[in-house]
């Protein structure tokens, strides 16, 4: 049966697709709003990292995350990432036009590529800390700064989240435009 906007069917069809548009819409927010979250703790966890040690009321030494150019591009990478995952969770929300979803969705990619280089790096550079590299004469120092290594930790922890909320987030936008 033939009505002004088309058969019964057809009109269930694009109501049940807008619903799920609507649906991924919401999902994508909750995904930055997450992302936001995870990069803001590794951003956090990493500018406030430092360890030093005394020995006979000597400082002896003193680690920081600005001591490895590896770690301070993480820190960039999570500053980048939960300043612009709370920028797209609102437009997202307050924007209803398939433009600006298209261009989230670009731009979710590009901070999703950030957020893994920059683990990526911090990653390797944990990895040395920890075990050392015999090759070059470089030892561990996790034995030496255990609780500035455990933070490093809990920030890749944080950044791996917030890389994967965002990479889901991608692909639901993709659906979505």
């Amino acid at each position: 049966m033939m009505s002004n906007g088309g058969t019964d069917t057809e009109k269930g069809t694009k109501q049940g697709a807008m619903a799920t548009q609507h649906g991924s819409g919401t999902a994508v927010t909750v995904l930055r709003l997450l992302t936001f979250a995870a990069a803001l703790s590794a951003f956090v966890t990493m500018i406030t990292n430092k360890e030093r040690k005394l020995a006979y009321g000597i400082l002896l030494k003193w680690s920081k995350y600005n001591y490895s150019d590896a770690f301070v591009w993480f820190v960039i990478g999570n500053g980048i990432a939960f300043v612009y995952a709370l920028v797209a969770a609102i437009l997202g929300a307050v924007s209803k036009s398939p433009m600006v979803t298209k261009h989230l969705v670009i731009l979710d990619l590009l901070v999703v590529n950030i957020l893994m280089a920059s683990a990526a790096a911090a990653t390797a550079v944990a990895y040395i800390g920890k075990n050392g590299l015999e090759e070059a004469g470089w030892t561990e120092i996790c034995s030496i700064f255990d609780r500035y290594c455990h933070h490093i930790l809990g920030a890749l922890i944080a950044c791996y989240l917030g890389w994967l909320f965002l990479l889901v987030a991608v692909f639901l936008g993709m659906r979505r435009s």
